[in-house]
């Protein structure tokens, strides 16, 4: 009884690890401390439209690339924060694989973000980081 229900989770797990593999950032992507993301938010160049704030700061060391989600209540409920979560962090791996290294991104979520989908999102970050490397 046992072995069948962990075949049964094991089989759940596998169905779903397409949801995993692109709603999970590599620990060396993830900008996660208070201080350094409030370091991009003032110190990095800020792109907005309708949907979504989008903070750029181009650092000056070879560090990887990092890019953090910020879902505020104002965009739904928990489960509506959490999809733009993983809708953003989906497109932020293309975004981190186009760029490996220099680059920490702040992405904050409003209230039209709900329907954003992952090519939209790409195409946001990719102009805001180009808009950046401009200025």
């Amino acid at each position: 009884m046992q072995a069948v229900q962990c075949f049964r989770h094991a089989a759940a797990r596998a169905a779903l690890a397409w949801l995993f593999d692109s709603a999970v950032l590599p620990r060396q992507h993830r900008l996660n401390t208070s201080a350094d993301i409030r370091h991009v938010l003032r110190r990095g160049r800020r792109f907005a439209v309708s949907a979504a704030v989008v903070s750029v700061f181009l650092r000056t060391d070879l560090a990887p690339s990092r890019l953090t989600v910020i879902t505020p209540k104002t965009v739904g409920n928990s489960v509506m924060r959490h999809r733009v979560a993983r809708v953003v962090r989906h497109a932020g791996q293309t975004f981190l694989n186009a760029h490996p290294q220099n680059v920490d991104v702040v992405v904050r979520a409003q209230a039209g973000s709900t329907a954003l989908s992952v090519a939209e999102v790409e195409t946001l970050l990719n102009s805001a980081y180009v808009k950046a490397a401009q200025a």
